[in-house]
């Protein structure tokens, strides 16, 4: 083939690649696939929780902080205790809850 042919594939392949890279990032601005972590999102999804959510959240951070503080981390065997934040410390421990 001749040299420009090659020079007119050369230059339409990279229009394609150009093309498609506006296209990939318009695409990701419309619609991110990543949840952006700003403080407003993560107060629109605190706000968006119930009050018993909100709650149970709260108890079970301060929760773990206070057993990160004195040492009382959870082996992976043991079972968590029943109450109101039972749900969410199972979630932030990773254990079953009966």
């Amino acid at each position: 083939m001749p040299v420009s042919v090659w020079v007119v594939a050369f230059l339409a392949l990279w229009i394609v690649v150009g093309f498609g890279t506006w296209r990939a990032i318009r695409g990701e601005r419309r619609n991110p696939t990543s949840y952006p972590r700003t403080p407003e999102c993560e107060m629109d999804r605190w706000r968006a929780m119930s009050v018993r959510a909100q709650e149970a959240h709260d108890e079970a951070v301060l929760d773990a902080a206070e057993a990160a503080q004195t040492g009382a981390v959870r082996s992976p065997g043991e079972r968590l205790p029943q109450g109101p934040g039972a749900e969410v410390m199972g979630r932030l421990y990773r254990l079953p809850v009966d």
